[in-house]
């Protein structure tokens, strides 16, 4: 893996970033901020903010403006792996991928890194 951690003894803070500049991670307690660049979808970006495995807020940058908001306000409150069991894996028209599934990649990506 290609990313570099640092505490910031200002803010007690954990920071990670990616190399080529895909992924930004702050960790504060159980709470974490994570950036997730897409691949695949009209979306460009998720960011992602988890309280534990809990998801607390999700914003979709590009994609289609209500399904993106939609998504968003589902997944809130549900825990990483009841995401996961109802949207991993969901395809957009012939893609192999969606905004449902990039999402689902980015929660495990976020969980992953908060148990580093």
């Amino acid at each position: 893996m290609c990313c570099t951690v640092v505490r910031s003894p200002e803010s007690h803070m954990d920071s990670m970033r990616e190399e080529d500049g895909g992924i930004f991670m702050e960790k504060e307690m159980d709470k974490m901020s994570y950036m997730y660049k897409t691949r695949g979808t009209c979306s460009t970006q998720i960011e992602v903010e988890l309280d534990g495995n809990v998801v607390k807020y999700v914003k979709f940058t590009g994609g289609c403006n209500g399904n993106t908001q939609g998504v968003a306000a589902l997944a809130q409150g549900m825990t990483v792996q009841e995401y996961l069991k109802r949207c991993k894996g969901i395809h957009c028209g012939l893609r192999k991928t969606s905004c449902p599934d990039q999402l689902a990649q980015a929660l495990e990506e976020a969980l992953m890194a908060a148990t580093m």
